[in-house]
C-alpha cells in the first residue's frame, strides 16, 4: 500500500471555547476522525460536540473541517496554522458547503456505544478505582502523560512531574505540568519547590482526579 501523500507531521496551534490559551502541538498527518479523538483529550470537548475551524497563522478564517475521512493534508492543513475547536454542546452543527463534502456524523448515544473511545476508556479507568484506591499513587510515575479531571472544568492533558506528600496539605498529591497556561503555579507552593515548569503551567491535584494516558496513544502522537 502506498504511503499517504503530504507531510508526515504538521505543527499546529490549538484553541478552543474551553481553552482560550493557544499552545502548539505536532501531529502526524492523519484522518480527521482520528485527529478529533486526539483533540478530545487535549481540549476536553467530546467528539460528537466538536466543530473544527481552520485558521491561518495570523488568525484569519480559512475553512471548516468536516470530512472525517480525509487526511489533514488533504484538507489543506499546513504547519503553523490554527485549529479552533468549537463546542456545539450537542446542538446541530452548521457547516459551510455541506453539500460539497462527505460528512460523517455521530450522535452522543452512538458514541457511548463504541468501545474504543476516550470516553469509554475514562469510564473504565474510573470504575476500576475503588474508594480505597482513590488516593493511591500506584501505577503512576513521573513523566507519565495523564488527563486531569477537575470538578466544573474541562478535562486537561498534562504530564506528571511530582508524586507524594507536600507541606501545604495532608495526603498524597500529584504535581502536573499542563500543555497550556491553565495551571496555578510554576511547580512551587508557599516558597517550596516540588518541580519546575513555566508559570501557570503547573498544578497539584489529588490522585482521584488523574487518569493515565495509555502509552500506545502517546506513541501515535508526536
Amino acid at each position: 500500500m502506498a504511503a499517504p501523500e503530504g507531510p508526515q507531521t504538521i505543527q499546529l496551534q490549538i484553541l478552543s471555547d474551553a481553552h482560550p490559551f493557544p499552545y502548539e502541538k505536532t501531529f502526524t498527518n492523519q484522518r480527521l476522525a482520528d485527529f478529533k479523538a486526539r483533540l478530545e483529550t487535549i481540549v476536553g470537548i467530546e467528539v460528537p460536540h466538536m466543530k473544527l475551524e481552520l485558521r491561518t497563522a495570523d488568525g484569519r478564517f480559512f475553512s471548516s473541517l468536516t470530512n472525517d475521512k480525509a487526511l489533514l493534508s488533504e484538507l489543506n492543513v499546513e504547519n503553523k496554522m490554527i485549529i479552533f475547536v468549537h463546542n456545539t454542546g450537542g446542538a446541530a452543527s452548521e457547516f459551510d458547503d455541506v453539500s460539497k463534502v462527505e460528512k460523517y456524523e455521530m450522535d452522543s448515544e452512538a458514541y457511548d456505544a463504541r468501545e474504543n473511545t476516550v470516553r469509554a476508556w475514562k469510564k473504565k479507568i474510573l470504575a476500576e478505582k475503588g474508594a480505597g484506591e482513590a488516593e493511591s499513587l500506584e501505577g503512576l510515575a513521573v513523566g507519565d502523560s495523564c488527563i486531569v479531571q477537575a470538578a466544573k472544568q474541562p478535562d486537561r492533558r498534562a504530564k506528571i512531574a511530582f508524586l507524594g506528600t507536600t507541606q501545604f496539605s495532608e495526603g498524597n498529591w500529584i504535581g502536573v505540568i499542563y500543555e497550556g497556561p491553565v495551571g496555578k503555579n510554576d511547580g512551587s507552593v508557599n516558597g517550596v519547590r516540588y518541580f519546575t515548569c513555566e508559570n501557570l503551567h503547573g498544578g497539584f491535584v489529588k490522585p482521584r482526579s488523574v487518569v493515565p494516558v495509555p502509552q500506545e496513544e502517546e506513541m501515535e502522537e508526536i
